[in-house]
């Protein structure tokens, strides 16, 4: 599916870092870099467009699961993007929209499925 609003190097990219530390941080520090580690050696090299669709899907996973609160869409420096808040961390984020429109439920509800959902 071609990106008719591509990611602009003005969004930051979308990151979530929880306010508590975890019970044994090194461990899950340890785990959690793993993790990202893996998904950044998956996602190396693959098109702009792909990478923005996997930050908006998991900004919105997020959004399902209640880490973050999409405030609202609209307009960052000629990027459509979706607006959201953490109240952990009292941090604002923008994460580029690709327009999905009646599809992006479905998308969300896959990711969620293919994460082992949500509790």
């Amino acid at each position: 599916m071609a990106d008719r609003h591509p990611s602009s190097p003005d969004v930051a990219p979308f990151i979530i870092v929880p306010a508590q530390p975890p019970a044994a941080p090194e461990a899950v520090g340890r785990a959690a870099l793993a993790v990202v580690n893996g998904w950044r050696a998956a996602l190396e090299g693959e098109p702009a467009t792909r990478l923005a669709m996997f930050r908006f899907l998991n900004a919105m996973a997020a959004v399902r699961m209640g880490l973050v609160r999409e405030l609202r869409r609209g307009e960052l420096r000629g990027t459509r993007v979706v607006f959201l808040a953490s109240e952990e961390d009292e941090e604002f984020y923008a994460v580029a929209d690709p327009g999905l429109g009646e599809q992006e439920a479905a998308a969300v509800e896959e990711l969620l499925r293919l994460l082992g959902g949500i509790d």
